[in-house]
């Protein structure tokens, strides 16, 4: 399983509009699903940015 972590400090995010980091999450999920179909996302707002991506896909063989 693929975990992406992607937080945004208050300042960045203070003049977004409501549900824009949700529409954010939507996008990348329909991106990345066909790719990684056992992805877990979290876009939020943190102290600080920050992003992580752990894990790899299983492989088949």
């Amino acid at each position: 399983m693929i975990r992406i972590e992607i937080l945004f400090d208050r300042q960045s995010t203070k003049n977004l509009k409501s549900g824009t980091l949700q529409a954010l999450q939507n996008e990348i999920e329909q991106r990345l699903k066909p790719h990684y179909p056992e992805i877990w996302l979290r876009i939020d707002q943190g102290s600080a940015p920050s992003v992580s991506v752990t894990g790899s896909p299983q492989r088949q063989g």
